[in-house]
């Protein structure tokens, strides 16, 4: 019998073989549905913290609907951006769920990026108020490119960001005019002005920085707030006035309480209660969703990728 062998995927290899926008949004979507219904067992993500400002974090899941096995390994170490390093990154391990062993291992940089945003867009897909606005996006980096293709999909294309560099906004509108160009990318001078009057709001800047605040008086009273940012971004008087207030992993967010989200009243339920077929339909007023990332996107995009690869005869074998 030969050695089992396993599939190495750069992060390259994996950027290239992601699914489309739309699609992804469907992933993400069934993910979010198998996690408040209970088809998906997803554990507490355990964190090291090498340095005060740095973690760590493992993160398994077990995907009933598609049998899928896997773990993502992810380090966010901020002082890096002073290294001209990542500031984030990660590996995927995906294991066949009938023999445990490894399968592939793949770069979990890029597929990162899609997962948070595909699952914005499920959310934007069924939770975004019926009156028309643009998109508001704090941040300007990987996320917010990957915001970009995922609401434009939808049909999102006006969109007012904000960063702390005027430079990170220019070299989005340049990356946007080559990669979404159906996409308007304007600067805003803060944080609230860019929310003013938006219908989705999403705010990504570093977990923990300063300056990005968004003003609770600047948002509409039916607005969607995406905060990917932990509670760095979005105020507890805008959580606790929220007609629905939700996170892909309630049981993870309660985790942190005291560390984030402080203020924060109890949440309204999993994200995934109201974007199953059937689920009621959006009620009025402000919705704020808290997707933190979980493992499970992580498995499902990972089996994807990794299923696509081996048809196409992409990436490396590496004997066990």
């Amino acid at each position: 019998m030969s050695p089992p062998q396993t599939r190495w995927l750069s992060d390259a290899q994996v950027a290239g073989l992601l699914p489309a926008p739309l699609e992804a949004a469907e992933l993400a979507r069934s993910v979010l549905v198998g996690l408040a219904d209970g088809t998906i067992e997803l554990p507490p993500k355990p964190a090291i913290h090498p340095r005060p400002d740095a973690f760590v974090n493992t993160m398994p899941a077990y995907v009933g609907p598609g049998d899928g096995t896997g773990v993502k390994l992810v380090s966010v170490f901020p002082g890096n951006r002073e290294r001209g390093l990542p500031t984030v990154t990660a590996i995927v391990i995906v294991l066949d769920s009938e023999t445990g062993l490894v399968r592939g291992l793949l770069g979990g940089t890029a597929l990162t990026a899609c997962r948070t945003a595909a699952a914005s867009a499920a959310c934007a897909a069924r939770l975004a108020p019926a009156a028309p606005g643009h998109v508001a996006i704090t941040g300007a980096g990987v996320e917010a490119r990957t915001h970009l293709l995922a609401l434009g999909a939808l049909g999102h294309r006006d969109v007012a960001v904000w960063d702390h560099k005027a430079s990170n906004i220019d070299a989005l509108r340049a990356w946007a005019g080559e990669h979404a160009p159906r996409v308007s990318v304007r600067p805003a001078a803060s944080a609230s002005d860019a929310a003013d009057g938006a219908a989705i709001v999403v705010t990504g800047i570093p977990i923990g920085a300063s300056g990005g605040r968004v003003d609770p008086a600047a948002l509409r009273p039916d607005v969607l707030a995406l905060p990917i940012d932990y509670s760095t971004s979005i105020t507890a008087e805008t959580a606790n006035g929220a007609a629905l207030l939700l996170s892909d992993d309630v049981a993870q967010l309660d985790g942190y309480r005291g560390v984030h989200w402080n203020g924060w009243r109890p949440l309204d339920g999993p994200v995934g209660s109201w974007l199953a077929d059937g689920a009621p339909a959006r009620p009025e007023g402000q919705i704020v969703v808290a997707n933190l990332g979980v493992g499970a996107h992580d498995v499902v995009f990972a089996t994807a990728v990794l299923a696509r690869a081996e048809r196409e005869g992409i990436g490396e074998l590496v004997s066990a």
